[in-house]
């Protein structure tokens, strides 16, 4: 099947854009792709849904990649890749980073920050996953349900999709495609505990867990004391990233 590609792309900076992803675009082997670039701000909108359910309004690939601003694409054969996997495969969502496996390590194809830092355990082959990170993932647009209104918020959206997908018994798999990120990856704030509150009120009494790249979240009885005491632990600038 001769897929095609469009890339939604949410960005604050339009320098940062150009100077990443654009340059990475252009390195590619395949050219007929599509980019919505989208500035929430220009357009009213202030949340990662709401921007990215646009993009998706506006866009005529086959295939639907959302990605961060600072993303380089590493291989100039990734876009053909992402056609080839999604030729080959059935899945709800797929990405390059995320939680996979029995003991819920993070898998990931990424190298992030200044120093250039490899994310978790190596992905070297498709792998089915808990869920996927907001870095770069993609869906087939055939398949889009849409982004769930989380808030005013920038958190947690392609997790969110990843458990939906998984009550309609769709995969979510996380694919060997080589990407670096500017970002170190730490956006542990107040906004996200907020948004994992959300997303656990959203599947209380459907799913056990919240499965994220920074823990993973039973949603039991205890949740919103735990989930408290992240926020406050966050707003005196402790380390979360441990079970309270």
């Amino acid at each position: 099947m001769n897929m095609t590609i469009s890339i939604i792309c949410p960005y604050t900076d339009e320098n940062i854009r150009k100077e990443h992803l654009d340059k990475s675009l252009v390195r590619q082997s395949i050219q007929n792709y599509e980019l919505i670039a989208l500035k929430g701000s220009e357009l009213g909108l202030n949340s990662a849904a709401q921007v990215l359910n646009e993009g998706a309004k506006r866009s005529s690939g086959d295939i639907l990649v959302f990605v961060h601003q600072d993303i380089e694409l590493l291989d100039s054969l990734l876009l053909q890749k992402i056609i080839t996997y999604c030729d080959t495969y059935e899945f709800g969502i797929a990405g390059v980073a995320g939680v996979a496996g029995d003991d819920f390590r993070v898998h990931s194809s990424v190298v992030q920050g200044r120093k250039k830092t490899q994310v978790g355990d190596v992905v070297t082959e498709p792998i089915e996953a808990w869920s996927c990170d907001e870095c770069f993932f993609f869906v087939k647009k055939e398949r889009f349900r849409g982004f769930a209104d989380l808030g005013p918020v920038w958190h947690l959206y392609s997790v969110e999709y990843s458990l939906r997908c998984s009550l309609y018994e769709e995969k979510t798999m996380l694919f060997p495609l080589e990407i670096y990120h500017l970002s170190p990856g730490c956006s542990l704030d107040v906004s996200y505990w907020k948004t994992l509150a959300v997303v656990a009120k959203r599947y209380r009494g459907k799913l056990e867990m919240i499965p994220t790249v920074f823990g993973v979240f039973p949603i039991d009885w205890s949740f919103s004391i735990r989930n408290t005491k992240r926020m406050i632990w966050t707003k005196l600038g402790w380390d979360t990233i441990k079970d309270v």
